[in-house]
């Protein structure tokens, strides 16, 4: 059946159900569930001779389970490329407005190549601003609040996770670096993790190497104390030899890569300094007006920094009449930590292209948050500030997104799992329904990829993201749209006390994209307040596409 025969059906089942009402919908909401239906059209093309049958809402079902083999050949691979401390405005992920007003133009050849191939996401929300609450979300699709993970201590959670259920589709599954946080999944990968984050010794290493906050490592050093990010790439690259060479039938594969940098140490080769002169850097130091004092990660603030050493120089505590100069070294040394990532990329990239493998390689890039480099009085993360909780992220699906797009619209790194399982044709997995916690298979997110080929599309009304204070007995909640930031801070007892508002933030991006004053207090903002208020509360249910909510 044709594609064009196939989509004016899909639309005609859409009008005429019982169960659906189409007089909310706007027509950027029709498009993207048209883009959706062609997306899974192109997916049936490129099946090997399976019979196919149609759910009732038009979308392709494999029918023919028998031609195991075949359709397993015909999957899509995936290749999760998973950076740490990544800001958004050092990646492709900006307006086209924002890249003519960069601070530092970041030198990253190869992640704007992935970009010119990919579905590029320049508002993406992560749920949590801290490595691994973030991770564990994007990992199982759901909330902070599904996992109960919040914090950096480590909690095992049985809900079955993104790499795990690529297995059970008779997927190849292998990580390498850090994709978990500080803590082995065996149940998600078909053999051993390669030096994951629970106790890496080159890391260990270059821990105790650093002094002051930063390193610069020359070639001589590299060669006899390699860094981490080398081997976890080398480590890929021939993985990735080893599919291309395997001539028998063999299953696809998911490959996860985790990369260090440019999360501390800030440790990196000295070559890439040479892409951010110190008389070229430019940076910002403000403080945010009528913030209140729970609002901020106190351990990253400039005096809870120095004794560490982590983000900024016990230097710049010693001697405040060099903090121009050492603040545009820190600067200067987290760029080229950077843009050694980005080479990283690059080598993994030409050896799926040097392999023929990228024309059937699904490639995610994401961050799973960003950081604060002195925007707030602030040089870290886990803050309910854009900064950090807004994360660079792009998929390319081989044939798809080959021209490059770029949306604008909302979406949540909890969408990545549905996303990527649709992406590389799989079976869909079921979004929660209620409480979810006794379910060890569904997601909290949506699929992104009716954006491909509706980008403009009206799409989420609203991202959400949450932060944990005072060891747990504070929560703060907020909620992003495409103008406002509304946040509070509550008490929390393992769930939200609504009742007790401890303090709220509000910021209007029309006027203040810099979040550098709180309204929360501003009579004139208080209809705004109250009505971003009611939409967090309600939840990420209530601001799901519209098409969706139907």
């Amino acid at each position: 059946m044709g594609s064009a025969r196939l989509r004016r059906r899909y639309v005609r089942k859409l009008v005429r159900s019982r169960h659906r009402c189409v007089h909310g919908l706007t027509i950027a909401s029709l498009l993207a569930s048209a883009a959706f239906l062609s997306y899974r059209i192109y997916v049936t093309s490129q099946k090997v001779q399976s019979e196919t049958s149609y759910t009732s809402d038009g979308f392709e079902e494999v029918a023919n389970s028998k031609t195991q083999t075949k359709d397993s050949r015909t999957k899509l691979n995936v290749l999760l490329l998973w950076t740490d401390d990544l800001r958004r405005d050092c990646s492709p992920c900006v307006t086209s407005e924002e890249a003519e007003t960069l601070l530092n133009k970041p030198y990253i050849p190869n992640l704007e190549r992935l970009a010119s191939r990919s579905l590029v996401f320049t508002n993406a929300y992560n749920q949590c601003p801290l490595c691994n609450p973030s991770r564990t979300s994007v990992l199982t699709g759901r909330r902070p609040d599904t996992t109960h993970v919040y914090h950096l201590a480590l909690r095992n959670v049985s809900f079955i996770t993104m790499p795990e259920y690529f297995k059970l589709q008779g997927y190849h599954t292998l990580g390498m670096g850090k994709v978990t946080h500080g803590i082995d999944d065996p149940r998600a990968w078909s053999e051993p993790s390669y030096l994951s984050d629970n106790g890496n010794p080159y890391q260990e290493y270059w821990l105790r190497r650093i002094k002051a906050g930063w390193l610069a490592v020359s070639e001589e050093e590299r060669q006899l104390h390699p860094l981490p990010d080398d081997l976890i790439t080398d480590r890929a690259i021939e993985r990735l030899r080893d599919f291309a060479g395997n001539n028998t039938v063999s299953p696809p594969f998911f490959m996860a890569v985790g990369l260090y940098k440019p999360h501390t140490p800030v440790v990196f080769p000295s070559g890439f300094l040479q892409h951010y002169p110190r008389d070229a850097i430019r940076y910002v130091n403000y403080s945010t007006r009528h913030l209140p004092d729970i609002s901020l990660n106190l351990r990253n603030t400039l005096e809870a920094l120095s004794a560490k050493s982590v983000n900024v120089s016990q230097r710049l505590m010693d001697d405040r009449s060099n903090e121009h100069e050492l603040t545009t070294e820190k600067y200067q040394a987290y760029y080229s930590a950077l843009s050694y990532m980005d080479h990283n990329v690059g080598r993994i990239l030409d050896e799926l292209d040097r392999l023929h493998l990228s024309d059937n390689t699904v490639i995610v890039f994401l961050t799973d948050h960003g950081v604060n480099l002195g925007e707030h009085a602030i040089w870290g993360k886990n803050n309910l500030f854009d900064t950090d909780t807004r994360s660079p992220m792009m998929l390319s699906v081989p044939g798809l997104t080959d021209s490059g797009v770029t949306t604008d619209s909302l979406v949540e790194l909890v969408d990545l799992f549905p996303s990527v399982v649709e992406a590389a044709g799989l079976p869909s997995v079921p979004q929660c329904s209620g409480f979810s916690e006794d379910i060890d298979l569904c997601h909290e997110g949506t699929s992104v990829l009716p954006l491909v080929l509706s980008p403009a599309a009206q799409w989420k009304m609203a991202a959400f993201s949450q932060a944990q204070r005072q060891g747990g007995r504070t929560m703060g909640y907020s909620i992003r749209t495409s103008r406002f930031r509304y946040t509070e801070w509550v008490a929390f007892d393992g769930r939200p006390i609504w009742s007790r508002v401890l303090a709220a933030e509000l910021y209007d991006y029309h006027v203040d994209p810099g979040e550098r004053e709180n309204l929360a207090g501003n009579h004139r903002y208080g209809p705004v307040r109250q009505d971003l208020r009611q939409r967090m509360r309600a939840g990420w249910r209530e601001a799901l596409p519209e098409h969706l909510m139907l």
